[in-house]
C-alpha cells in the first residue's frame, strides 16, 4: 500500500479521503507505510494543536517534497523507521527540496531511527535546500538514530544548503546517536552550507554520540563549507559530547572543519561545552577543532558572561589530542569571559595539549580567563598563535609556545605550575615585554604585568631584571 498523502485540503490513502484540515485538532498518523507530501503541495493544517505522525520498517517514516504547514497552536510532527534487521540509509524525517512551517506555538518536531542490526548512513532528519521553521514558541528538535549493531556515517541531523530556524522563545534541538558496536564517521549534526538560527531566547543546543565499540571520526557537531549555527540573544548552551568505549582516532566534539564555519552565541550568558572521551587507546581526538582552509572559521560568543570549555580525555595511550585545537579565531567580545582547553591521558603518549593556537583567540574588554591544561606544567598551550587578553585585569593559566598580550590593564596576570629556578631561562627586548622558556617551549608576554610560579611571584620589571643580569 501506498503512505498516506498530505494534499493541499487534508490527508488521503490510495486516493481515499481520510480527512479534511480544520482549526481544530487534526491527527494524522501512518504506522505502517509513512507519510509523504509530494511536490508541489501545501499542506496548511490550519490552526489547532496539529499532530501527525508517519512510521516506517525501512526508508522514511516523513517524506515531505512539499509544503508543511502547521499554523499557530502546540503542533507535532514524528517520522519513525524501526529496521528489524540491518539497514542503511532510513530517515526519520526527510525534507529535501521541501519546507516545513510549524507556525508560532510549544512545537515539537521528532526525527528517529532505529536499526536493529548493522547500519550505515541513517539520518534522525534530513534537511536540505529550503529547511525547517517552528516559528516563535518554545520549540523542541529532536533527532535520535540508534544502531544495535556497527555502524558507520549515522547522523541525528544531516542540514545540506537549508535552514533550521526555531524563531524566538525558549528552544532546544537535541540528538543523540547510539551505536552498540563499532562506528566511524557518526555525527549528532552535519551542517554543510547550512545553518542554524535559533533565534532570541535561552536556547540550547545538545547532542550525544555514543559508541559502544571503537570509534574513529565520530564528530559531536560537524559544520563544513559555511555552515552556521545563530543563537541569537539569550543565554544559550551549546553542549557536545562525543563517548568512545573502546579505542578512537580523529574524534570532535565539534569541528568547524571548512571554509567561514561560523558559531555566533549573540549577546547573553552563553556556553559551549565539548567533550570527547576514549576509554581506550586514542590519537588526534579534539574536544573543539576550529580548522582553517580557504577563510577563517569563527566562533563569536557575543557579549556577556561567556564560557568555552573543551576536553579531550584518554584512559588508554594516545599522542596529539588536544582540548581546544584553533587555527581559526575565537571571539568572546565583552564581558567576563572564560576559555578553558584541558587534555588528559592516562597511559603513554606525546605532543597531548590542552589549548593547540594557531590562529587568534580575542578575549575583548572585562576580566577574563584562559586556561590550557595539559597533562604536565609545559604542555597547556602550543602551536604559536596569539591571545589577545583585552581591556582589564585579565588572566592566563598554563604554558606551552603562544605569544600573549595583555591588552590595557593593570594587573594581567600568567600564572604557571612549575617553579623558576635554573631551568627557566628569560628574555626580553622591551620594556613591557618578556619571553619564558621551560621545557625546550617559548611563551611570549607583552603588557602582562604579574607572574606566578608555584615557589614565587614576580612582577614584569623583576622578571625583565633578572633576565638582565643572566645575560
Amino acid at each position: 500500500m501506498m503512505a498516506t498523502q498530505l494534499t493541499n485540503m487534508g490527508w488521503e490513502k490510495d486516493s481515499i479521503v481520510l480527512g479534511r484540515w480544520t482549526n481544530q485538532r487534526d491527527i494524522v498518523e501512518d504506522l505502517v507505510n509513512g507519510i509523504e507530501v509530494a511536490d508541489n503541495v501545501e499542506a496548511n493544517t490550519l490552526r489547532g494543536y496539529d499532530f501527525i505522525h508517519g512510521q516506517v520498517s525501512s526508508g522514511t517514516g516523513l517524506l515531505n517534497e512539499g509544503t508543511i504547514i502547521t499554523g499557530v497552536g502546540k503542533d507535532r510532527i514524528i517520522g519513525t523507521v524501526t529496521v528489524e534487521g540491518n539497514g542503511s540509509g532510513n530517515s526519520g524525517i526527510s525534507s529535501i527540496f521541501a519546507s516545513t512551517d510549524m507556525g508560532s506555538g510549544n512545537d515539537r518536531i521528532n526525527g528517529i531511527v532505529t536499526v536493529e542490526g548493522n547500519g550505515n548512513d541513517n539520518n534522525g532528519f534530513a534537511n536540505g535546500f529550503f529547511g525547517i521553521d517552528t516559528g516563535d514558541g518554545d520549540d523542541k528538535i529532536t533527532g535520535t538514530v540508534t544502531v544495535e549493531g556497527d555502524g558507520n556515517g549515522n547522523r541525528s541531523f544531516a542540514n545540506g544548503d537549508g535552514a533550521m530556524i526555531t524563531g524566538d522563545g525558549n528552544d532546544h534541538i537535541k540528538g543523540a546517536v547510539t551505536v552498540r558496536g563499532n562506528g566511524d564517521g557518526n555525527s549528532f549534526a552535519s551542517f554543510s552550507e547550512a545553518r542554524i538560527d535559533a533565534g532570541d531566547g535561552d536556547d540550547k543546543i545538545t547532542g550525544t554520540v555514543t559508541v559502544e565499540g571503537n570509534g574513529n571520526d565520530n564528530n559531536g557537531i560537524s559544520l563544513d563549507f559555511f555552515g552556521t549555527i545563530e543563537m541569537g540573544v539569550g543565554d544559550d548552551t551549546i553542549k557536545s559530547v562525543v563517548e568512545i568505549a573502546g579505542n578512537g582516532n580523529d574524534n570532535t566534539g565539534i569541528s568547524m572543519d571548512g571554509v567561514f564555519s561560523t558559531i555566533d552565541m549573540g549577546a547573553g550568558y552563553d556556553t559551549i561545552t565539548s567533550v570527547v572521551e576514549v576509554a581506550g587507546n586514542g590519537n588526534d581526538n579534539a574536544g573543539i577543532l576550529i580548522n582553517e582552509e580557504t577563510g577563517t572559521s569563527t566562533i563569536n560568543t557575543g557579549d556577556g558572561q561567556d564560557e568555552i570549555d573543551g576536553s579531550a580525555s584518554i584512559i588508554g595511550s594516545g599522542d596529539f589530542n588536544r582540548g581546544i585545537d584553533n587555527k581559526g579565531s575565537i571571539d568572546t567580545g565583552a564581558g567576563k569571559d572564560k576559555i578553558y582547553g584541558s587534555v588528559s591521558v592516562t597511559g603513554d603518549g606525546e605532543s597531548n595539549f590542552g589549548i593547540f593556537n594557531q590562529g587568534t583567540i580575542d578575549m575583548g574588554n572585562d576580566v577574563d580567563v584562559v586556561q590550557g591544561m595539559g597533562v604536565d606544567a609545559f604542555s597547556g598551550f602550543a602551536g604559536g598563535g596569539e591571545i589577545l587578553l583585552g581591556n582589564d585585569n585579565d588572566k592566563i593559566i598554563g604554558f606551552g609556545e603562544q605569544k600573549v598580550d595583555g591588552g590595557i590593564g593593570q594587573k594581567d596576570t600568567a600564572e604557571f605550575q612549575f617553579d623558576l629556578d635554573d631551568s627557566i631561562t628569560l628574555g626580553s627586548i622591551a620594556s613591557n615585554a618578556i619571553d619564558i622558556t621551560a621545557n625546550g617551549a617559548t611563551m611570549s608576554f607583552t603588557n602582562v604585568e604579574q607572574f606566578v610560579f608555584t615557589n614565587k611571584s614576580k612582577t614584569l620589571n623583576e622578571l625583565i631584571g633578572l633576565a638582565s643580569v643572566n645575560k
